[in-house]
């Protein structure tokens, strides 16, 4: 039944099972389209939800200003619609626009919808990196060149083992994370960024099975490091064809590091993907280079849109 006020619940691990479905539902590659993404990250972005007209609400809480996710789940039959009307006359109520984050993947979705989609205000830092899963996995391609070389180099300089992570290495990444937050502190506030980045990594780690993630680690089997875990990454199904790489870690000393965790894990959990998505660069110019340098096949656009009124 429509409200013109609606009732937020806070996202919590035991609202899994209610939201999971709606995001299968809804064949977004934004790497913030699951329910993982939207519970890991709810410390520093707070989440809350609702169900109206059999789809899920999920809006972002500000003291001036709530920001929606457009609805999530199946919008035919006109629920979409309808579901964004009740969301607006919610806004009315509270006596501001309504503001929907937007990604470039929905503009024909939506376009009879939403007025000015013109006045869109994207944001080039949050733009999700989407390459070809094949091309991750062989390098193969002109430009593609010098990433097959650091594969090769940390190959034929180590010997090394793939493992899936679970409870009988978890403990591992553990304490491989925590050397890396050491080794690439800033010493100053950037810092700040970087450990909350880490609780994040370790709440997926520890919540691998519960929120049915995916992950994989590298262990050197020679040299000064043999034993040790140099590498680590974890990732999850998001469409049907395409599988998004949450978090990605790796010893930057040690040559290639990055180069085989990545190209493993597309290895050994994406096959039968066509993309993947390798999440935003946070406005960092080193990290862009990086993703950039693995050449991307496009950039998942987001942004954000009020409005007053729909179409």
């Amino acid at each position: 039944m429509s409200t013109s006020t609606l009732t937020f619940k806070p996202i919590t691990l035991q609202d899994r099972d209610i939201l999971t479905p709606y995001f299968q539902k809804t064949p977004w590659r934004d790497c913030n389209s699951s329910f993982a993404s939207l519970y890991l990250w709810s410390e520093q972005y707070p989440a809350a939800y609702t169900i109206q007209n059999g789809m899920a609400i999920v809006c972002y809480p500000h003291p001036t200003l709530y920001s929606y996710y457009l609805p999530i789940g199946d919008g035919g039959g006109g629920r979409r619609r309808e579901v964004l009307e009740i969301m607006l006359r919610h806004a009315r109520n509270q006596g501001t626009p309504l503001r929907l984050h937007l990604t470039s993947e929905v503009l024909d979705t939506v376009k009879d919808l939403l007025p000015h989609l013109e006045d869109i205000q994207w944001k080039r830092e949050l733009a999700d990196y989407i390459y070809p899963a094949e091309k991750l996995r062989t390098l193969s391609g002109k430009k593609l060149h010098s990433k097959k070389n650091h594969l090769n180099r940390f190959m034929a300089e180590n010997e090394w083992a793939f493992e899936e992570i679970g409870p009988e290495n978890r403990g591992e990444c553990l304490a491989m994370l925590t050397a890396w937050e050491n080794e690439n502190r800033y010493g100053d506030e950037r810092d700040i960024g970087l450990e909350q980045e880490s609780r994040t990594v370790r709440r997926a780690l520890e919540l691998m099975e519960e929120l049915r993630l995916s992950g994989g680690l590298i262990r050197l089997l020679s040299g000064e490091r043999a034993g040790q875990v140099v590498a680590f990454s974890i990732g999850e199904p998001i469409t049907e064809d395409t599988f998004v790489m949450h978090f990605e870690k790796a010893f930057g000393q040690i040559n290639g590091a990055y180069a085989i965790i990545n190209q493993q894990m597309v290895e050994h959990f994406a096959k039968g993907f066509a993309y993947i998505n390798r999440e935003d660069d946070a406005g960092d110019e080193g990290l862009r280079k990086a993703k950039l340098s693995y050449q991307p096949e496009f950039l998942l656009e987001k942004g954000a849109l009020q409005i007053t009124e729909l179409l």
